[in-house]
């Protein structure tokens, strides 16, 4: 693909995450003003909440990710997809080549996954299974600890090497 047309279809795919962040903040006050929510307008306020942190995420903006993802978190506090966040917030301190913070965000994660019941588990809207999540948490983990030992050191990880969910 020749130069200018990688370039073009970056700019636009910015762009497009741009007004992705302001489109889900939008969603996300018009559902914060209704008086009475439905099941339906909680679901969607809490994707857009991560659809915030997401959109942020892509760009590169991993402080303003960070951020999103935290107020998701703090927002959705015993919601066990608050682990999509949280695994999100050890992939940005990846990228930001903070290993570890990204091993203290993990524990973190961690902590809360063994927190929630077995119920929470019979959950269609989860993206994963417990036994996906326990496997994603302990290849984080490793890889962390990997890069920790390898001599990561924070801003010099290549983001690369990080990996996104």
């Amino acid at each position: 693909m020749p130069d200018s047309d990688r370039k073009r279809l970056e700019d636009e795919r910015a762009q497009h995450l741009r007004q992705g962040i302001e489109q889900f903040e939008q969603v996300r006050q018009m559902i914060l003003a209704k008086p009475r929510r439905s099941k339906l307008d909680s679901i969607q306020l809490r994707n857009a909440h991560y659809y915030l942190g997401d959109c942020a995420f892509e760009l590169g903006d991993y402080d303003g990710a960070i951020r999103h993802y935290d107020a998701a978190r703090e927002r959705y506090p015993t919601d066990p997809a608050s682990l999509v966040a949280m695994t999100q917030i050890v992939n940005a301190h990846l990228r930001r080549g903070e290993v570890a913070k990204a091993i203290t965000a993990n524990e973190r994660a961690r902590r809360f996954f063994q927190s929630l019941p077995d119920v929470a588990w019979d959950d269609p809207s989860l993206p994963m299974g417990r036994s996906e999540w326990e496997r994603w948490l302990d290849a984080t983990a490793e890889l962390a600890k990997g890069m920790l030992d390898g001599g990561a050191k924070t801003g010099e990880l290549n983001a690369n090497a990080a990996g996104e969910r």
